[in-house]
């Protein structure tokens, strides 16, 4: 028996691991797929998540961007200088994911790749997680088995539905020696289109998906992606590889009994850019000092987790969701607005790179844009 069962290994199961082991206490990860596996990912982080943990996370770096580029529908475009202390991360998605799984084997973590979990049930004092090699059982449990596992369904909780999209790599011939994420509005419909270097690579990858409405097809999506790669003169590797995430919805529950959920399995993925590593991130090391604080006597301490991911994401995540709408609503005017204005296009990729947070910039973007409209951008 161990304190705490943590069903995947991406980086909501992987940091909460981490921190409870840290913390002293006996976990047990247990992860589906070969390791180190590779994972479809956009390609890039806010380096802000370093400062969340005191450990080397470069060996995952393949380099660092200052320059944006956002463009609508291709052409129009706006650069962008970065702060060099708040450089984009561009990474290598399944060295992150291991680098932070061998911390926490380093700090006593049991880790079990290609152990698929196929149920989990509740006794009223402990959960048994059943896998094709046996059962595991611990008081509390946490389940980060990303968009498209079955996780929640074992807890009786409902996340928000799956958004699909896909994401391409693509060889680079002639690497700029200053590398420049592409961020582009217009071309994928309610949706967004991104390419991100990889410089240590002469490598991007560049990520289509749909965030609301109906969604496109692969072979929209595949098109809009590819477009970008021949407008980037980019030579396309391989075939896409799908794509999945779980949009923040709105605040709802996520713990059930002695267990919670994190990371794309909870649904806190930002609405508006699609980013998903950093509220994994977050959520997992939050799920963490609960079942920390449980294990200490802490009763309450399980169904405040639900709480403290509302107070400190969910209303960041609420005016990331309103910003969408507006975007969405008028693509063509809001890129207009928020790209041209210098007060607003000073924060762009301080938001991009998590230096700040959407209740700073969106409450004026918004206000400004539906008094352009004569007050109706949301009465539907």
């Amino acid at each position: 028996m161990v304190d705490c069962v943590v069903v995947g290994a991406g980086p909501a199961g992987a940091a909460a691991a981490w921190a409870l082991a840290k913390a002293g206490r006996r976990v047990v990860v247990i992860e589906g797929a070969p390791w180190p596996r590779s994972r479809a990912c956009g390609g890039g982080i806010a380096p802000v998540v370093a400062q969340w943990f005191d450990l080397d996370l470069t060996p995952a770096r393949v380099g660092t961007v200052q320059q944006l580029q956002l463009t609508w529908k291709l052409g129009d475009p706006v650069d962008l200088t970065l702060d060099p202390r708040a450089s984009l991360w561009a990474i290598d998605r399944s060295k992150f994911d291991d680098c932070l799984i061998q911390a926490a084997i380093a700090l006593g973590a049991s880790f079990q790749p290609e152990t698929r979990a196929t149920a989990a049930t509740w006794d009223g004092t402990h959960w048994t997680v059943t896998t094709a090699s046996g059962t595991h059982t611990a008081p509390y449990l946490i389940v980060a088995d990303g968009p498209q596992g079955d996780g929640a369904a074992w807890l009786n909780l409902d996340p928000p539905p799956a958004r699909s999209g896909l994401i391409i790599e693509a060889s680079d011939p002639n690497p700029s020696a200053t590398p420049t994420a592409r961020f582009d509005f217009g071309t994928v419909k309610n949706g967004a289109l991104w390419s991100i270097p990889l410089p240590d690579r002469a490598q991007h990858i560049i990520c289509a998906a749909r965030f609301r409405g109906s969604r496109d097809r692969p072979e929209q999506l595949e098109a809009a992606a590819r477009s970008m790669a021949d407008h980037l003169g980019l030579k396309v590797l391989g075939s896409p590889r799908p794509l999945a995430v779980r949009l923040w919805d709105g605040d709802r529950p996520l713990h059930a009994h002695q267990a919670v959920l994190a990371g794309d399995a909870a649904g806190v993925a930002d609405p508006f850019s699609g980013e998903g590593v950093r509220p994994a991130l977050w959520t997992g090391l939050r799920a963490a000092e609960a079942i920390d604080a449980a294990l200490g006597g802490d009763g309450a301490a399980i169904a405040r987790y639900s709480q403290t991911v509302a107070d400190g994401l969910g209303r960041d995540m609420a005016w990331a969701k309103r910003l969408s709408t507006l975007f969405n609503s008028v693509p063509k005017l809001a890129y207009k607005i928020g790209t041209r204005r210098p007060s607003v296009k000073g924060y762009i990729g301080k938001m991009i790179c998590g230096e700040l947070q959407y209740t700073y910039v969106a409450d004026r973007a918004i206000k400004r844009l539906t008094s352009m409209l004569g007050g109706n951008l949301f009465k539907a």
